[in-house]
């Protein structure tokens, strides 16, 4: 969010909340960042609750393939 900020790049995105099925765990200053990331498709989660709703895990740790496909995500959304 502080790049795209910074590069002063902006991408329309719904003002629907989501709620996450571990979103207590998400600092109240990430959210934003979470809430934005998961709606342009870049933060998927790690799957889903009984009730359908995304659990980002914020607090584990990302595999190095996890943060890949994160930043790859990020990339091919900059380059359309």
């Amino acid at each position: 969010m502080r790049y795209m900020s910074f590069k002063e790049i902006n991408i329309a995105v719904n003002q629907q909340w989501i709620i996450f099925s571990d979103e207590a765990d998400i600092a109240g200053y990430a959210m934003d960042a979470i809430q934005t990331f998961n709606k342009l498709g870049v933060i998927t989660g790690t799957g889903t609750d009984a009730e359908g709703r995304v659990i980002v895990n914020p607090k584990g740790n990302a595999t190095r393939a996890e943060a890949a496909a994160m930043l790859h995500r990020f990339v091919e959304l900059l380059v359309k």
